[in-house]
């Protein structure tokens, strides 16, 4: 990044201590921002379930987030979306009633159908595949 500014000024002998600073803040930003994106993006997930994950028997009724899923149960049935933002991949972090809000940029969804309710997502939430074993009882969502 410095090397960049540094051969900008090659090329401009004449720079101004003005213009060496906006170009190094703008370059501060551009790595600050990338950065930004690249932990909220998979930093904030849950690893190490792989591509499925099992849902506790005694999860309750209603919504919750779960290893990067937003699961819904209710009586027996469940489904489930994936909790990463279609605006931009960040983690939905926060549940009201039924609506899932992300808070990276504000996108909320409905918890029942993934859809958008409010931007800036106009995508709705991957839904995920959900099974239930018959030995067992238990459920499995496919993460991918």
């Amino acid at each position: 990044m410095l090397l960049v500014a540094v051969s900008y000024m090659k090329l401009n002998k004449e720079i101004t201590r003005k213009r060496f600073f906006n170009v190094s803040g703008a370059l501060i930003f551009i790595a600050l921002a990338a950065l930004w994106h690249q932990l909220t993006r998979r930093n904030l997930t849950v690893s190490g379930t792989g591509d499925e994950i099992t849902v506790p028997g005694d999860l309750t009724q209603g919504v919750s987030l779960l290893h990067g899923c937003v699961i819904i149960k209710k009586q027996n049935n469940l489904w489930a979306f994936s909790a990463e933002c279609s605006h931009a991949g960040c983690l939905i972090n926060q549940v009201e009633g039924t609506v899932l809000k992300c808070a990276c940029h504000g996108s909320q969804f409905d918890a029942l159908t993934g859809k958008p309710l409010k931007g800036p997502a106009i995508k709705p939430l991957k839904q995920l595949e959900c099974r239930q074993e018959k030995k067992t009882g238990q459920w499995k969502v496919k993460r991918s």
